[in-house]
């Protein structure tokens, strides 16, 4: 997957091609975009036929968002590491990653 990927259907940005989204290289990865098809600019036939499956998840609205990143902060809750590895393993961290016995964030640190 490359680094950049489209920004769909935000009001900042300016519209995208869906010509550049193509198939997740990774057999378990996923493209995820935000799209409103009834914005101008997005053609949404230009999405067919290339091996794209569109769907559609909900997400709150900012003003929730916004609750939870206080009740987190109120409640001082912190993600769980599992191990960081330095840049130089990096490797290593993705292997560990892949290898599911994890419980939390496995981290790459850089300096």
């Amino acid at each position: 997957m490359t680094a950049k990927q489209p920004k769909i259907g935000s009001s900042a940005a300016p519209p995208a091609s869906p010509r550049s989204i193509r198939p997740a290289e990774h057999d378990d990865a996923d493209l995820a975009a935000g799209a409103n098809c009834n914005r101008p600019g997005l053609d949404p036939l230009l999405l067919t036929g290339r091996g794209i499956t569109l769907g559609s998840i909900s997400v709150g609205s900012r003003a929730d968002f916004e609750a939870m990143n206080r009740a987190i902060a109120l409640h001082r809750l912190r993600p769980v590491i599992d191990r960081t590895f330095p840049f130089a393993e990096a490797k290593a961290a993705y292997r560990h990653f892949e290898g599911r016995g994890h419980f939390g964030k496995v981290v790459i640190a850089h300096s």
